[in-house]
């Protein structure tokens, strides 16, 4: 039985050694592994470089508020902003006082009775032909029926005399009124020693944007010049000879009227021709010889937008031109030009 006993146990204990020699086996073998991944652990921390261990900085957090550069542009646009609003409440300040002071000199004008009513025709629109039409026949309908429409009798012209009398009592410069159907000009006239002093000064001589309504300082009276020139700023709120621009359209021009009342008489002219020369043409000229009156009459004919067969000019013929700017900025150095030629001097 003892025997038996020993048999039985040797097997087991052969199986244990076994386990054993195994076990040993593997520790071996994790050992060679360990001291391989060691090995090359080792060598690449050996290919390692300073750059590789260098810090990254830190990315700056973008800043919400404005930059200066920012701060600049919108200050410059702020100022931009700033300036052209003063800009504009200037201009409408100047317009307000302009037109304060030329309704004043209207009232003083035409305040003495209603002998001058006859002058205050319909301001027109160019983009109503219609009314245009009705309107000129009202006008002529209320001439029919006023007796001053004619300006013949001494009575009138004394009346005339007597406001270019006051107004020459404010003003030693004044030439005359000028009034042009179709329009709403309708001002007092002056002419200074040059034609610069009244382009930014009103009739009372202080410094106004619109300026005055002024004669060349080369024409001499009506009755000695030939060509009669006044200019006029072409404002933007429509005053001064903004409105002469309505002579732009055939219905306007066909029918229009010039009256300049001066201590001479009142000058009236027949419309016949609108055109847009250069400002350095000869439009202004003052002072010709016969052969050159007779060519520049022909020039300012054959330079009118619209044909005006029913005038005829002649060398003994005297003409008026009023000039205005151009409305816009590309056409600057053009003006835009009305000549008329004179068809009778009303007298006492």
């Amino acid at each position: 039985m003892a025997e038996f006993e020993k048999d039985q146990a040797s097997p087991i204990s052969d199986e244990s050694k076994i386990a054993q020699r195994r076990a040993k086996d593997g520790v071996r073998l994790a050992r060679k592994k360990t001291q391989k991944a060691a090995t090359v652990l080792t060598e690449s921390l050996d290919r390692l470089t300073e750059e590789d261990f260098s810090v990254r900085p830190k990315r700056k957090k973008t800043s919400r508020g404005f930059t200066v550069t920012q701060w600049i542009v919108l200050g410059l646009c702020l100022l931009v902003f700033l300036f052209s609003g003063y800009k504009f409440a200037g201009n409408l300040l100047e317009y307000a006082e302009a037109k304060k002071q030329y309704d004043e000199l209207k009232e003083i004008f035409y305040s003495e009775g209603n002998s001058g009513d006859y002058l205050a025709e319909p301001s027109l629109a160019p983009s109503t032909p219609d009314l245009l039409s009705s309107m000129q026949t009202s006008a002529a309908d209320a001439a029919a029926n006023n007796s001053v429409s004619g300006m013949g009798d001494e009575e009138n012209y004394q009346v005339i005399l007597a406001r270019l009398a006051k107004l020459k009592s404010l003003n030693e410069d004044t030439y005359g009124w000028l009034k042009v159907s179709g329009t709403d000009v309708d001002y007092p006239v002056v002419q200074g020693e040059d034609n610069d002093y009244y382009l930014r000064r009103s009739f009372y001589r202080s410094y106004l944007n619109s300026g005055s309504i002024f004669v060349d300082s080369n024409c001499k009276s009506l009755s000695e010049n030939r060509n009669t020139v006044i200019y006029g700023h072409n404002m933007k709120d429509g005053t001064m000879f903004h409105s002469l621009h309505n002579l732009n359209n055939q219905n306007y021009f066909e029918s229009a009227e010039i009256r300049l009342m001066t201590t001479e008489g009142i000058y009236v002219y027949d419309v016949y021709s609108v055109h847009q020369p250069h400002e350095m043409d000869r439009f202004f000229y003052t002072e010709f010889t016969d052969a050159e009156w007779r060519e520049f009459l022909d020039w300012t004919k054959k330079q009118s937008f619209f044909p005006n067969s029913d005038v005829s000019l002649s060398r003994d013929d005297k003409i008026i031109t009023l000039s205005t700017c151009v409305s816009t900025t590309q056409e600057e150095a053009y003006r835009f030009v009305v000549h008329g030629v004179l068809r009778e001097v009303l007298t006492a």
